[in-house]
């Protein structure tokens, strides 16, 4: 892929996840890994928007290995899952 294609495919990350509320100030949204970004942005939800949110991925955000942002991405969706479901019951 050339720069100026990773460019605007960054930009346009960065412009969605700033859609679902995250503020570009606080969150550096681009030190999350491509996966993370685009699970965020294909679940557009008002579940999702209340999970997503800045102060629960910030400390993914400092996460420099790829990998353990992923384990620890799928970790927070695990807990709120769990969360749900005691909620529900």
């Amino acid at each position: 892929m050339k720069n100026y294609e990773l460019i605007k495919l960054r930009t346009s990350h960065f412009i969605k996840l700033i859609s679902l509320g995250m503020s570009p100030i606080i969150l550096n949204v681009l030190n999350l890994c491509d996966e993370i970004q685009t699970y965020i942005m294909e679940t557009d939800s008002i579940e999702s928007r209340e999970l997503f949110t800045e102060r629960r991925l910030r400390p993914i955000t400092q996460i420099k290995d790829k990998e353990l942002q992923l384990q620890e991405f799928r970790e927070l969706i695990i807990q709120s899952n769990s969360a749900a479901l005691e909620n529900s019951l």
